[in-house]
């Protein structure tokens, strides 16, 4: 048995959902889809993938049953008392151009910081500030929070109860250790009371509760209660027994639309360059820094490993350019630019150079248009056409 394990470097870019179905299809075709191997993804978030199945996505209800499908939409009707929308919804880049062109008036932000880790942070600052209100729920005044009316403060992951969801299907307990932090509170629990505050009050009064409704709701969750949490990993249960297809995903056959091999067509990619400008930038992260910086970047320990920006040049560009580790560098792309030190590095040939993502003072984001997947419309962050100038 065998795994594919990626990194959002194919994800952030474009072609990115081609090329993940291309790997699917290898898994399928190899015959290493199973609940000990399969094709794996490395999300920059905890819980992304919790998130995603819990239907935090424009076009999937919780379990991803389509919002498309009128049987799936009557079923949780009924169960919320409500009339669910029948279109797909907003991406989140569609939603900051709504809110540029007047389209949407308000939003409501929770645990992202979208103007550090989206595409052209200009406008994406330009979107927020058009809005005529806009609620951030985070743990941190964050540079998005900032921009805010109002900021709900979230308790962290120390300090609530749930679940974590890996993309391999396993689910583990998540238990607080110490109280909420001031008058912050877990994300449900705010949720809950702005439902009641606006007339619409749910059913809940413990997160025991919630994980009932999740159980009874969401196939690939069905299996939370019929395990010990703390001893055991959580699997998604079997959804249709049949001895012929056990070496599947879920370990049972697979879920409406899924396991479908899927034609890909191979798309020519250029090396990056553009006229005047012929450096390829690579952007990513780096070991004691995460996602946009909110958390890691408060933490003196892992500050002390890496504080500040850096842009890591060859020693070729480097002798071309005339410049030395420590100096100066500015990096210039098409939409914007960012100055930084420079490292000398030989782990990458002459042309191309990299930038950590993540510092508010030198943002990578600013250097990258918005260029969006067709498909999963995710922004291509990871890698574009430069020219390096001296400082």
């Amino acid at each position: 048995l065998a795994s594919i394990v990626y990194g959002n470097g194919i994800a952030q870019s474009v072609g990115g959902t081609n090329s993940v179905m291309a790997l699917a299809n290898l898994a399928m075709l190899t015959g290493n889809i199973g609940h000990s191997s399969g094709v794996i993804a490395l999300h920059r978030d905890c819980n992304g993938q919790g998130a995603c199945d819990m239907g935090a996505l424009p076009d999937w209800l919780p379990g991803y049953a389509s919002i498309e499908d009128a049987k799936a939409r009557q079923r949780f009707a009924g169960c919320w008392g409500v009339d669910l929308p029948t279109d797909v919804g907003l991406s989140a880049i569609d939603m900051l151009s709504g809110a540029r062109d007047g389209k949407v008036k308000s939003m409501y932000i929770l645990g992202e910081n979208p103007l550090l880790s989206f595409p052209q942070p200009q406008l994406v600052k330009e979107a927020l500030d058009s809005l005529e209100f806009l609620v951030v729920q985070d743990l941190f005044l964050t540079e998005t929070a900032r921009l805010a009316k109002v900021v709900l403060p979230a308790s962290s992951f120390a300090e609530k109860e749930g679940t974590f969801t890996n993309f391999e299907g396993k689910s583990r307990p998540l238990h607080k250790v110490i109280a909420p932090y001031g008058n912050s509170l877990p994300d449900w629990e705010i949720i809950l009371r702005l439902a009641d505050s606006m007339g619409h009050a749910m059913p809940f009064s413990s997160i025991q509760q919630v994980m009932a409704e999740i159980e009874e709701l969401v196939p690939l969750y069905g299996s939370i209660g019929n395990r010990d949490p703390d001893t055991a990993d959580i699997y998604r249960p079997e959804l249709e027994k049949n001895s012929l297809i056990t070496r599947r995903l879920y370990k049972g056959k697979f879920p409406s639309g899924f396991g479908c091999f899927t034609p890909v067509d191979y798309q020519v990619t250029s090396n990056g360059s553009k006229d005047g400008y012929p450096i390829t930038l690579l952007a990513g992260s780096v070991l004691y820094h995460s996602g946009t910086g909110s958390r890691t970047s408060r933490s003196e320990r892992l500050s002390g490993f890496i504080s500040d920006p850096y842009v890591e040049v060859s020693q070729n560009d480097a002798e071309r350019l005339e410049i030395s580790e420590g100096d100066e560098i500015r990096v210039v792309s098409p939409c914007g630019e960012v100055t930084a030190p420079v490292r000398l590095t030989d782990r990458f040939p002459e042309g191309i150079v990299f930038v950590p993502n993540g510092f508010p003072a030198a943002s990578v984001n600013r250097l990258f248009e918005t260029t969006l997947d067709a498909q999963s419309s995710a922004p291509a962050l990871k890698t574009c056409a430069v020219k390096l100038e001296r400082v």
